[in-house]
């Protein structure tokens, strides 16, 4: 029980002294998200530093060993004396081994589990950030979770738990003699102040080689995405040009960063060496005054070496340290973010009854000053089919998108049967929701699987979503049918088969809520035509639709009319009474 609280103090300590170490920074050291992460993994990092304990007891044994030579063996030149000691140290070297090779698996497992315990959230979130714009941080969590995973399976880690064995070793050479003890402590102070100093020299230029590094990712990145379209305007040459001169500054800046950070390296290296030496030249003089034995000159050298080492290792590894806190920092926040929506989240346990309330909606997005809808207000009942139309600009997907809980309003509330959407769980919407955004997408997989959203299949229901959808025939008519695969992004389908199939999945379950964002856009006539009759039948079915569009035809399905005008509600009603009060303009807006 002893031995357990100990080095439960033992780690407290060495975060204390680490963040003591370190500068103070925004906000990679702050003891919260280290503290947090060991309580998260209590128990590995328990046995970590008990096994640390055992590896640092053991490694007393070399110095003691070099001890007994010079000042036993060697006066008294008894070979069994020699014997017995090498016999009992090499023991101890193998225990020591063995132990910091279950400390380095210990290690690998902490890593490991530290990666599980952050996979669910970091997708969910990635996925969140990137449909809710307003919000997203631009972080790529994975790398930070990374970040931290190499971090916790690195030497770099070993050292951090073999810090608070620093003062132990100081400790034993200060029995040696005072002078050996003061110079050991001063040689530590300086070993931060080094460690301190390398930091603040390499912070702003590691920082710029970072933004510039994520800048030229970025540019390959929108490149790569609009590859069709430097093809077809001959932009090649000037594109690589432009990526090529990003990517030129931030090697460079790179280069800056770590050669500033490689000198600070090799001035800690030098002074560690340079130490030793000095503590050598120290050691022999008080053996010539008499006031320590030879045997100690070693010894010391020794234990000196390995008090040292960490504060080498973490010198060595200060930006890999910098960024495992910030990464641990941020993925904290992350993890108590879930947390709270989580909470905040309303449980719905009875199926919807499908009415969809908008009250004095309104949306802002950060980076504008003027709002990009204002004062949305309208109700639907279960079945009623609303028809969403309005000039380019308008602020329609945007709507669109507060239906769906991807943004969350800057004023009013958009509910669904009462509950606001945007706080509506993931479970939610893939039980009583179908949604065919403006840009279809398909994951690779069979359209089987497309169609039932990558969950467990039900033949009956996919068979019924095609039909709806009045894509049955088209995907039979494939090669290998609902089997066929789905190339990358879609590839080997035609735009229009790709929304016929987005159309079946936005259907698939019959939902309660069906929203449609320009649904017809890449169809043809007879695609057209198969969207009327899917729509009329999810309505007569008791589904409440919304439908972005662009084609009169579609007006004949819908039973209701929002106009959006300049962000504005400009009429809404039904269908026949809006056509006939706002007239040309309504034509005109579809």
């Amino acid at each position: 029980m002893a031995a357990l609280l100990l080095y439960n103090n033992d780690f407290y300590y060495s975060i204390h002294l680490l963040c003591m170490v370190a500068p103070k920074m925004n906000p990679p050291y702050r003891q919260s998200s280290w503290i947090q992460i060991y309580l998260s993994h209590k128990t590995l990092f328990n046995h970590a530093f008990l096994l640390g304990f055992f590896i640092n007891c053991l490694a007393l044994a070399v110095p003691l060993h070099m001890l007994q030579v010079y000042d036993r063996v060697l006066t008294s030149a008894h070979l069994e004396t020699l014997l017995v000691i090498t016999a009992i140290v090499m023991a101890a070297l193998v225990f020591q081994s063995g132990f910091d090779y279950l400390r380095h698996k210990l290690l690998l497992s902490l890593a490991e589990e530290f990666e599980n315990s952050y996979r669910k959230i970091i997708f969910q979130a990635s996925i969140t950030e990137s449909y809710r714009r307003d919000k997203a941080t631009n972080l790529p969590y994975w790398n930070l979770c990374n970040t931290a995973k190499t971090f916790f399976a690195s030497p770099w880690m070993a050292a951090i738990i073999d810090l608070p064995w620093v003062p132990i070793y100081i400790l034993v050479i200060y029995q040696f003699h005072p002078w050996l003890g003061i110079a050991s402590i001063t040689a530590c102070v300086l070993m931060i102040m080094i460690a301190v100093v390398n930091y603040k020299i390499t912070k702003s230029a590691t920082e710029k080689s970072s933004d510039l590094g994520g800048q030229a990712k970025e540019y390959l990145e929108v490149s790569i995405r609009n590859a069709e379209a430097i093809r077809g305007l001959g932009m090649m040459r000037n594109a690589y040009t432009r990526w090529g001169e990003k990517l030129v500054k931030a090697e460079l800046s790179s280069s800056t960063a770590q050669e500033i950070s490689s000198k600070g390296v090799y001035l800690s290296k030098f002074f560690r060496l340079a130490l030793q030496v000095f503590m050598l030249s120290l050691g022999a003089y008080l053996v010539i005054s008499q006031e320590m034995s030879a045997g100690g000159i070693i010894a010391n050298s020794i234990m000196l070496n390995k008090a040292l080492a960490g504060f080498d290792l973490i010198s060595a590894g200060w930006k890999n340290l910098q960024e495992t806190g910030f990464a641990l920092e941020q993925l904290s926040a992350l993890d108590n973010n879930k947390r709270t929506v989580e909470s905040d989240s309303p449980k719905i346990l009875r199926l919807p009854e499908g009415r969809l309330t908008a009250k004095d909606l309104g949306y802002l997005a950060p980076t504008s000053r003027k709002p990009i809808l204002n004062g949305v207000g309208f109700s639907l009942e279960k079945g009623d089919t609303l028809a969403i139309i309005g000039p380019s600009g308008s602020g329609k997907s945007t709507l669109v998108r507060l239906m769906i809980g991807a943004l969350e309003p800057s004023r009013g509330t958009c509910e669904h049967d009462g509950a606001p959407a945007h706080l509506l769980d993931d479970d939610y919407f893939r039980l009583h929701v179908g949604y065919l955004p403006q840009q279809v997408l398909l994951y690779p997989g069979t359209i089987s699987e497309n169609i039932c959203r990558l969950g467990e299949a039900d033949p009956a229901l996919i068979l019924s979503a095609a039909e709806m959808a009045g894509c049955y025939q088209m995907i039979m008519s494939l090669p290998q049918g609902f089997d066929t695969p789905v190339g990358r992004l879609g590839g080997n389908l035609s735009l229009g088969q790709q929304q016929r199939i987005a159309l079946a999945r936005a259907l698939y379950g019959k939902p309660a809520f069906l929203v449609l964002d320009e649904p017809n856009a890449n169809l043809d006539a007879e695609g057209d035509e198969a969207l009327r009759q899917g729509v009329v039948q999810a309505a007569a079915a008791g589904t409440t639709t919304i439908m972005v569009v662009h084609r009169s035809s579609m007006l004949q399905v819908c039973n209701k009319v929002l106009l959006i005008r300049g962000g504005q509600q400009a009429a809404f009603g039904p269908r026949d009474e809006i056509l006939k009060r706002t007239g040309p303009e309504a034509r005109q807006a579809v």
